[in-house]
């Protein structure tokens, strides 16, 4: 351990301590806070104790060591350079700012000197590291700081993100259903005056899922926009406007539009929006449909504006085309039958006998065939309170009511239980057509009727199931698969309505039927209308060459029968044989018919 005396420790001390006082008073002096005199008299200070360090006895130790000599000598030449300047110094010398420069530069050499006086090199490296500890903690609290900031952004913008898609459609930007009910549970929820006036509309797109299938999500998505945007531009701050989810939106009219003015606001609206569904899909299969309620005139709660509405809606639909439908009590009514209806259409399927639904049989004749006779199977439902419910609302009612596959079961197994009680002998010369519904066209089917014929008096071969050219088969290799299975043991398969549909050849063509029915509408007139003689004709031939049976449906007069018979169709349904019947009047007339009718009357019959 080297040794110092107390002198040369006192000496380096000192030097700092008169170069620092010089540095300062050089700083005052240049800022206008001491004079000339308080300058040259540190500066006399200085350059003495740089003098003395320099060239005294007693601090020649320190001078050999950590290069001594060379940072004090350092200082001491840039005393002498601007010796001058400071004897004659101004204020606002540019010498003087230079020389203050320099010195601040080369001060903290000379602090390092005095503390490695003291302590060694390695107080100076403990020092250093512990401010390049302290520059890289500072480092990492700027990074940390920064990454938390980052991260708050992030965090604050997915918030917002999410708090915009929890009350918005992230598709049009319109209000969301849930937004929608909030605003309006905030009305209801508010004191409103006494004369307050409130209008619901909803706005449907029918048939919408026909352009994502045929088009595209995107041309989809592409539509919803521009209604939306549309909507938008109409209303602008006469409605609240939402999309309530697929395609549907809903406006709300509150505050200074008068009520009896709304409705014919909506009229032009629902204007509007016609050639823009128009132009979007090429096939002209969307229309608008619009159901409108109002408080006070139809409603007192909100919960019963959006029924009304959504019931007003549901009648526009039925109508087909465009169509805007304002909510009647007569509306109400109907609904709430319904509804009564369809609770008692669930039970009803649960019992297969000693029921208020039953089942009618409608012959089927075969001119020229004395020994077998064919039926249509159609439901009936005498209620007790509404009396003869139409056969078209029951199926209706199962499709919307999600019971359409439990319907199909139960008319199989009602034919099962009607069969059974009529001789085998009898039941062995039928042959039956079964209606299927939308929901009964499914991969189930096959199975479906597979259990039905293991339990049943007929034979596969005596079935016929019949599909309306509304069922949607938008799965062509799905369809043709079940087909495939029916066929196979040895199911028939028959397309009802023929001429109704714009896709009835495209069935022809990519579905093996075995017997095609043309609807009555092609029957009423074909005695007295070339053009429907001649297409009877047409597609009687057309489908002889591939094979099919031809039915004529709704058959009432000797006249189309002739008519009939002069083209050709095999086989003939209608009043003029017999209306539907139950199974023991369909019993007592086929045997009655196969006992008398003969080939040479039937015969006679067509001449």
């Amino acid at each position: 351990m080297v040794k110092y005396n107390q002198l040369s420790a006192w000496s380096l001390a000192q030097l700092e301590l008169e170069l620092h006082g010089f540095d300062e008073q050089l700083s005052l002096y240049r800022s206008g806070q001491t004079d000339a005199g308080q300058l040259n008299k540190a500066y006399d200070i200085a350059w003495n104790r740089l003098d003395i360090f320099l060239t005294g006895q007693e601090t020649a130790l320190i001078r050999s060591r950590y290069q001594a000599s060379e940072r004090v000598g350092a200082f001491f030449e840039v005393l002498k350079e601007y010796e001058q300047d400071v004897v004659n110094p101004t204020p606002d010398s540019a010498r003087l700012a230079e020389m203050e420069g320099r010195m601040n530069k080369l001060l903290p050499s000379i602090r390092d000197l005095m503390v490695m006086n003291f302590t060694g090199p390695s107080a100076i490296k403990q020092r250093q590291e512990l401010q390049q500890s302290k520059e890289g903690h500072v480092l990492v609290l700027v990074a940390l700081l920064a990454i938390g900031l980052l991260i708050l952004f992030v965090v604050s913008r997915e918030m917002k993100l999410q708090y915009f898609l929890a009350w918005n459609d992230p598709l049009t930007l319109l209000p969301n259903r849930a937004a929608f009910m909030t605003r309006l549970e905030r009305l209801a929820k508010g004191k409103q005056p006494a004369d307050c006036t409130l209008t619901i509309c909803l706005v449907e797109l029918n048939n919408f899922k026909e352009v994502n299938d045929s088009l595209g999500y995107a041309a989809g998505d592409e539509l919803l926009t521009m209604v939306a945007n549309q909507i938008r531009e109409y209303a602008h701050d006469q409605a609240f406007i939402a999309r309530m989810g697929g395609d549907e939106f809903a406006l709300f009219i509150y505050g200074a539009m008068p009520i009896e003015h709304r409705v014919p606001y909506l009229v032009r609206l629902l204007d509007e929006l016609r050639p823009t569904v128009f132009q979007a899909d090429p096939a002209h299969r969307v229309r608008v449909s619009m159901g409108i309620s109002q408080h006070p005139i139809t409603a007192h709660k909100i919960e019963e504006l959006i029924l009304f509405a959504d019931i007003a809606l549901a009648n526009a639909k039925k109508l087909k085309e465009n169509h805007l439908q304002v909510f009647n009590h007569r509306m109400f009514e109907h609904y709430s039958r319904n509804r009564k209806l369809a609770a008692e259409l669930r039970e009803h399927l649960n019992i297969i006998s000693n029921s208020t639904l039953y089942l009618h049989y409608q012959p089927v004749i075969k001119p020229g065939n004395a020994y077998n006779m064919g039926a249509e199977v159609l439901i009936r439902w005498h209620h007790p309170e509404y009396g003869f419910i139409n056969p078209l609302d029951i199926i209706a009612m199962a499709e919307e009511n999600g019971l359409g596959e439990l319907l199909g079961k139960w008319i199989f197994s009602r034919v099962n239980h009607d069969m059974s009680q009529l001789p085998a002998s009898f039941v062995d010369k039928l042959e039956l057509a079964i209606n299927l519904s939308n929901s009964m066209f499914t991969p189930a089917l096959f199975h479906q009727v597979n259990e039905m014929l293991q339990q049943s008096p007929l034979r596969a071969e005596q079935l016929i199931l019949e599909l309306t050219e509304t069922i949607a088969l938008d799965d062509l290799p799905l369809s043709q698969r079940i087909f495939k299975e029916l066929k196979h043991i040895h199911v028939r398969i028959a397309l009802d309505d023929f001429g109704t549909g714009w896709s009835s050849f495209s069935y022809l063509m990519s579905l093996s039927f075995d017997k095609l029915k043309i609807d009555k509408s092609f029957v009423s007139n074909i005695e007295t209308d070339p053009r429907q003689f001649m297409f009877v004709e047409s597609i009687t031939k057309l489908s002889h060459q591939l094979g099919l049976v031809v039915v004529a449906e709704g058959v009432e007069n000797l006249h189309e029968l002739q008519q009939l018979a002069h083209i050709g169709v095999d086989e003939i349904q209608g009043y003029y044989y017999s209306k539907p019947l139950s199974p023991a009047e369909f019993f007592i007339y086929a045997m009655t018919h196969l006992a008398h009718n003969t080939e040479e009357t039937v015969d006679a019959s067509y001449h």
